[in-house]
């Protein structure tokens, strides 16, 4: 059995070809930019659609039953998450036009409470998906 010595341990450590490390904000994926519009196109339609099922559920007497109402209750986080979202692109573009401060205080607040709006409706919809599971178990 060959032993090795730990000199020559650490000079094959020293030849290793390893990429230097990356900061926080560093991806050594490419960046793919996006067009505006599309992220306003997919708020829009997901808005949409969440309000139809709202509406379709608190209009029509024969979707009253308990399963409907947490669909409906799923449709109105997605709805508030879709608001927070588009809320947050409108600030960004906003912001990247030069319209808008970002460092200030007012800016970051209202950032706050965007991202505590959209986590809240996330957090809202898993329960919401949780009561349906239940609603539907046997």
């Amino acid at each position: 059995m060959k032993s090795v010595s730990p000199s020559s341990s650490s000079s094959i450590m020293n030849h290793s070809t390893l990429a230097p490390p990356l900061s926080a904000n560093q991806s050594d994926c490419p960046e793919v930019q996006l067009p505006v519009v599309l992220f306003f196109a997919v708020g829009a339609v997901s808005l949409l659609v969440n309000l139809l099922v709202v509406v379709a559920v608190v209009h029509n007497r024969n979707l009253h039953s308990p399963m409907y109402c947490f669909i409906c209750s799923l449709a109105a986080f997605n709805t508030t998450a879709s608001l927070a979202k588009t809320w947050e692109n409108v600030m960004m573009v906003f912001a990247h036009g030069g319209h808008l401060d970002q460092q200030g205080s007012s800016a970051l607040r209202v950032d706050d409470v965007m991202d505590s709006l959209a986590c809240a409706s996330f957090i809202g919809s898993i329960f919401s998906f949780l009561a349906i599971a239940v609603d539907r178990s046997p």
